[in-house]
């Protein structure tokens, strides 16, 4: 995986540590962006 894109898949880990529904909304926000960009 490019650099980048580890670096967005581990800022949605740290998001979705950190707390509940509005985490998991931008997780989701967030793995829709990768798979647009595949």
């Amino acid at each position: 995986m490019p650099e980048s894109v580890q670096a967005v898949v581990q800022q949605a880990f740290d998001i979705k540590e950190s707390t509940g529904k509005e985490a998991q909304r931008i997780n989701d926000a967030l793995l829709q962006e990768l798979v647009v960009q595949e």
